[in-house]
């Protein structure tokens, strides 16, 4: 992650501490190295709540359910959202074709990406993507302007 990239993602998680949300404001993380690095450190310094959740290692350790340990650890992220919840991503890559709200898991590396479609299609859940390259967003996560004429 180059510098412009890492303060691009402390800057903007800043707008989620929770003097902004309450005190009940919970940040459930990853474990990937990066964006869930630098999200659990900012969280720790500034005595923000957070959850880990991380790949699970025996998923991680067969070769056969290797790509889908990520999908998995990612799955158990969304589940722990509700109406009313807010998802936030950093993605580093377009979003693969495939990958939407009602197929969020490509196998392919959908990443952030899954976990920003998955959380899209809890109710009532808004999603934000911030991401810290050049790419543009999926159709799913664009707004809309309606016309009146």
């Amino acid at each position: 992650m180059t510098v412009p990239q890492r303060e691009k993602v402390w800057e903007t998680a800043k707008r989620y501490f929770p003097e902004n949300f309450g005190e009940n404001c919970l940040w459930v993380l990853g474990d990937a190295p990066g964006v869930d690095t630098i999200l659990g450190e900012l969280a720790r310094k500034n005595d923000c709540h957070y959850l880990r959740l991380n790949v699970r290692q025996e998923l991680q350790a067969d070769i056969r359910t290797r790509n889908w340990a990520y999908a998995e650890r990612s799955q158990r992220m969304v589940n722990t959202l509700s109406s009313g919840d807010i998802a936030v991503g950093f993605p580093n890559k377009p979003c693969p074709n495939n990958c939407t709200p009602k197929s969020p898991w490509s196998g392919g590396g959908s990443g952030t990406w899954g976990t920003l479609a998955a959380s899209k299609a809890v109710n009532g859940v808004e999603v934000f993507a911030y991401p810290i390259v050049n790419v543009p967003l999926p159709s799913w996560l664009q707004c809309k302007q309606l016309s009146l004429f």
